[in-house]
């Protein structure tokens, strides 16, 4: 369950107790709200990196997507969220998501793995056509906006104490 604000004020400053009150009651309505944006948008992406759409051989990119909060880019009137891959994971994530040229040959080695011939470099490189999974996400930004605008305005509602 989510805290709710508490407020305390004190027999000094009315208006800086209630400015504090003010800012807390932002603050965390914006973390809500971004929060449930990044997550409609994460849930968009996962859909997009799982079968049909993209195809699972070893599951690494899907185990590498993420979402998180991002402080060095917040600031008291925005709340920023990033969703992306861990690149340490998946490294060949922008391959898949921006396509590729292939200048080499690649043959395969049994199931689902291949191996890159780099002494056989091909005479027409081929392009490997993009399979986007981040940017078709953004799509579903509408749908995104409305869950964080309901979320905030409850998350606001039950602040104050309405």
């Amino acid at each position: 369950m989510a805290d709710l604000v508490s407020v305390k004020f004190e027999s000094g400053d009315f208006l800086a107790s209630l400015a504090k009150f003010e800012e807390d009651v932002t603050r965390k309505v914006l973390f809500t709200g971004a929060a449930t944006m990044a997550r409609v948008i994460y849930n968009e992406v996962k859909v997009n990196v799982a079968p049909p759409k993209l195809g699972v051989k070893t599951g690494t990119l899907d185990s590498a997507i993420y979402w998180a909060h991002s402080p060095e880019e917040s600031a008291a009137d925005r709340v920023v969220y990033k969703i992306s891959w861990n690149k340490k994971k998946a490294p060949h994530g922008h391959l898949i998501e921006f396509g590729h040229w292939m200048p080499y040959q690649v043959v395969p080695i049994g199931g689902d793995e291949w191996r890159t011939i780099k002494s056989n470099k091909l005479k027409n490189p081929k392009w490997v056509a993009a399979r986007p999974f981040i940017r078709p996400a953004f799509s579903q930004m509408p749908a995104a906006v409305q869950a964080g605008l309901t979320n905030m305005t409850t998350r606001f509602v039950r602040s104050i104490g309405i």
